[in-house]
């Protein structure tokens, strides 16, 4: 895929010089590789393309070096040398494309799956392939205990599951496939592929998508340019866990600085954030901070964790320096008439209110206008900052998201 240019030289007439680059790099770059091959120095040359100069920090696709883009015959290209005394450069474009690999869930966080004594591996593994779309025959499940392999017909009772209610395993497999190559127009491709693809299979697909034959093609994964073969033969596997839960809830207390015990009905397998967000809803500040045996628990921590076993037995948890707030209720009225009750606390702010008609409606916050009397409502006030008390009526406009 040549396209050509020419550099002035003082002396005579030189044989061509063929040089690699890639439509992300500039002229610059491109003057430091004919220096490399030709022993031109830098300084000496001047690039041009159909007739016009082209600058050192000029990008090649800026100035759209396409396939064929100068047609002339050798013959009249050795004549217009030997009058012109240049040296003639071809530069073949080729396209990087990097294989990236991506995360087995969004932050690698694990997987929960509720299930029966009697559910298999087998049928976990459909349920984690719908969702996050990890092939049945590339996954494989191991036992956190033993750390063995289980097999399609192991049930989650064999597993050790109806102890507590919850069981823990591991999940290693490869992550999405995506292939990203250079176009072109300096632009960029994103092609999805598998682990079971081939090589030469992901160059074709390439060639689909921006044009450049395979023999054009830089295959790269993790700094290696792949050559031949399997992608699964350069791939590896990535792991994370799979939570396990049998639908049997849990009874969790929590005392706060008031002395006050709430229950909440939670799942084993829970989050701390997830606790958090549960006691918001009770009432409580969303950024209420939860200890254990002296310890403030991370957000990212689980009640299946071992170290909150005690918490699954009936242990307090303590949330420290905060009370529950005093409810009142407030109305909230859409353009089309529509009204919600939401119940609040004395300590709610904008974002609060937001939260609670996602809740109820499905409406992102990012997408909510709310006004009071002549006032828009602002992130970070508290309700009582614009005298919204019980009884009042709040307006929701929708906002475009981007505007």
């Amino acid at each position: 895929m040549p396209a050509f240019f020419f550099l002035s030289e003082v002396g005579g007439y030189n044989p061509a010089v063929v040089v690699d680059v890639e439509m992300s790099q500039l002229v610059r770059e491109l003057k430091t590789r004919i220096s490399a091959e030709a022993g031109v120095p830098e300084g000496q040359q001047m690039l041009f393309l159909n007739g016009q100069p082209v600058q050192d920090d000029q990008s090649l696709s800026e100035r759209l070096v396409v396939p064929g883009s100068i047609k002339q015959d050798y013959r009249a290209v050795a004549e217009y040398l030997s009058r012109q005394l240049t040296r003639h450069v071809i530069v073949r474009l080729i396209t990087v494309a990097t294989i990236e690999v991506g995360p087995l869930t969004y932050g690698d966080r694990p997987i929960e799956i509720d299930v029966t004594p009697s559910t298999t591996v087998s049928e976990i593994q459909t349920e984690i392939r719908d969702p996050w779309g990890i092939p049945l025959d590339q996954q494989r499940i191991f036992s956190i205990s033993g750390g063995r392999e289980l097999r399609g017909y192991v049930t989650a009772s064999e597993s050790g599951i109806e102890a507590e209610g919850f069981g823990r395993l591991r999940l290693e497999a490869v992550g999405t496939l995506y292939v990203r190559a250079d176009t072109l127009d300096g632009g960029f491709a994103s092609i999805y592929a598998l682990s079971s693809d081939s090589v030469a299979c992901v160059r074709e697909m390439v060639q689909r998508e921006t044009s450049f034959p395979p023999d054009y093609q830089r295959l790269m994964l993790d700094d290696h340019e792949l050559k031949a073969g399997y992608l699964w033969n350069h791939l590896k596997e990535r792991s994370c866990s799979v939570l396990l839960s049998l639908k049997r809830p849990l009874r969790v207390r929590v005392r706060d600085s008031a002395n006050t015990v709430v229950l909440l009905t939670v799942s084993p397998c829970i989050s701390v954030e997830s606790i958090r967000h549960a006691l918001w809803r009770e009432g409580y500040d969303r950024n209420s901070r939860l200890t254990f045996n002296g310890r403030r628990l991370a957000k990212d921590e689980r009640l299946s964790d071992r170290t909150l076993s005690a918490v699954r037995r009936g242990a307090e948890l303590p949330v420290d320096d905060c009370v529950r707030g005093s409810p009142f209720t407030i109305f909230v009225k859409d353009l089309c008439g529509r009204s919600l009750k939401i119940t609040c606390y004395d300590h709610y702010k904008t974002e609060d209110v937001k939260a609670r008609i996602e809740d109820l409606r499905g409406i992102s916050p990012e997408a909510q206008r709310l006004c009071y009397s002549i006032h828009q409502l602002e992130e970070g006030r508290p309700l009582h900052y614009y005298g919204i008390t019980g009884e009042s009526t709040l307006h929701l406009l929708f906002r475009l998201l981007g505007s």
